[in-house]
């Protein structure tokens, strides 16, 4: 959980943040990033609210850019990967059953 001093709640810290969704059905935030250090792999985190526990973080290898669509319902998160193969641009679809 993040704090401040007082503990009064304060700001979620997230590196390089380029796509967030809420989930209402379950009280997630679902967020992209691309943390700007070279080292760190883009990843799609799953918070929970009100206790803003992490609940999953999933790295995705040589990505440059991602597209998350959320089934209506809320039951399902589809996730496109769009990555470069021997400078040919490719797609991949991850699904996550909520």
């Amino acid at each position: 959980m993040c704090a401040d001093n007082d503990d009064n709640r304060t700001s979620i810290p997230a590196d390089g943040i380029t796509d967030f969704i809420w989930l209402p059905n379950k009280n997630w935030v679902v967020f992209t990033s691309f943390p700007p250090s070279e080292n760190v792999q883009p990843r799609v985190t799953f918070l929970d609210f009100p206790s803003r526990r992490q609940m999953h973080n999933h790295t995705i290898k040589d990505c440059v850019d991602m597209k998350m669509y959320v089934h209506p319902q809320g039951h399902y998160l589809g996730l496109k990967n769009e990555y470069l193969d021997k400078k040919t641009t490719k797609y991949s679809v991850e699904l996550f059953d909520l």
